[in-house]
């Protein structure tokens, strides 16, 4: 099973274009070759909004590719902007970022590039920019053969994943092919695995930018279990296996497809219209804060991400069993750190005026994640903090999710 091209992004300067059509042409092959597709300003249409256009492209970009020149180093909308980005998609785990250093510049000083690997290599001179090498293309064809041998080894990992969900979902037609059991003998210990907690409605400041109102709600106490997904899919696709380990390694679809499966085999329990779902961007960041219960803490629940999270100084680099850690004014466990939590929309602007029972925007290309995770530092563990991924390609060791039943009818 192959795996799909990876998505390749280039942060240049406008002085370093040239050293961008360069490496372009060297990284031909493995465009070719369908390793990488490759994506610059250049791609931009007339008339199109350039700064979406390479927001939203960096944020789905799964290599990061940064041109390193005295040029780049001073501009402002790269550092600000572009780098930025990518900085926050490699801190989620979502993205690699490759400094390739083209001309001589103080580089090893920047705070942020100097703990990256950085390319070109030299016999005996380490990294040494390609604006000295006697032959340009010797540079350029050792910065290639590295950022290849990178992504083979990347897209042989993806490979083995799409194949274990291959096998996991023929394994689960086999077992829908089965002859299903009672009813009540389905919907009991299902239930038993969901944990829910009451969140009444308030108003508050989303993102501390604008104000929304919700309705009442009812949110999962922790994130999905490794042992409630079983129970509803038959399969387990977390890369940490553990039954209270939360489970991971699924995309935004695949959660869809596991509340339809759930709401299935539990829905005569409900009230006609009503239904197990993800919750909206709003109602994830209301109750994560404490709902009307909140005290203005930093993270959900404490002042002290140690006390309620687990994040990359404490976790040990994988997930933790829910609930190991103090919950929420609400009492809700791990919606700081552990695992990043699908959202039902799309990633986009907050509304410029108060609104009610905000489901978010109406299109775009990014699904919503909240909360930081195990890799995550301190910064993207607070409530009010967004991050975002493409709906079918987020099948990362850090990404899960909670469910949410509204009180009143959703259909």
């Amino acid at each position: 099973m192959k795996a799909a091209p990876l998505k390749t992004f280039i942060i240049y300067a406008r002085a370093d274009a040239e050293y961008k059509r360069e490496l372009l042409l060297h990284l031909k092959p493995l465009i070719v070759s369908k390793l990488l597709t490759v994506w610059h300003d250049g791609n931009i249409l007339p008339g199109e909004d350039w700064e979406r256009a390479i927001k939203t492209e960096l944020k789905a970009s799964e290599l990061v590719i940064v041109l390193v020149s005295i040029e780049s180093l001073n501009s402002d909308f790269i550092q600000t902007e572009e780098l930025r980005t990518a900085l926050e998609q490699l801190d989620a785990g979502q993205t690699r970022v490759v400094p390739v250093v083209v001309s001589p510049c103080a580089w090893k000083f920047d705070p942020v590039l100097s703990k990256l690997q950085a390319l070109p290599t030299y016999t005996n001179k380490g990294i040494f920019p390609v604006s000295l090498w006697s032959n340009r293309d010797h540079a350029w064809t050792t910065i290639v053969e590295e950022v290849g041998e990178m992504v083979q080894e990347v897209l042989d990992k993806r490979a083995e994943i799409q194949r274990q969900h291959a096998v996991a979902d023929r394994k689960q037609k086999e077992l829908e092919l089965a002859e299903p059991k009672n009813q009540e003998e389905q919907v009991d210990p299902i239930l038993k695995l969901i944990e829910m907690v009451p969140v009444k409605g308030g108003t508050f400041r989303m993102g501390d930018k604008f104000e929304v109102t919700l309705s009442d709600y009812v949110i999962g106490k922790y994130p999905v279990t490794q042992k409630l997904w079983q129970v509803v899919m038959g399969n387990n696709p977390s890369h940490f296996k553990g039954d209270d380990l939360p489970v991971e390694n699924i995309s935004w679809n695949n959660c869809q497809q596991f509340i339809e499966k759930l709401n299935e085999k539990v829905g005569k329990v409900f009230s006609e219209g009503r239904a197990y779902r993800l919750p909206s961007e709003a109602e994830w960041e209301f109750a994560a804060r404490g709902g009307t219960l909140s005290k203005g803490y930093e993270y959900a629940g404490s002042n002290s991400l140690e006390e309620v999270g687990w994040c990359m100084e404490n976790s040990g680099s994988k997930t933790q069993p829910v609930g190991q850690k103090k919950a929420n004014e609400l009492g809700l466990f791990d919606m700081s750190g552990n695992v990043w939590e699908w959202c039902q929309g799309w990633y986009g602007e907050y509304p410029q005026k108060p609104v009610r029972d905000w489901p978010g925007p109406n299109t775009g290309a990014l699904r919503v994640g909240r909360g930081g995770s195990w890799g995550s530092t301190a910064l993207n563990c607070r409530p009010m903090y967004r991050n975002s991924w493409l709906p079918d390609d987020g099948r990362f060791s850090f990404l899960g999710f909670r469910l949410v039943l509204s009180l009143q009818s959703v259909g």
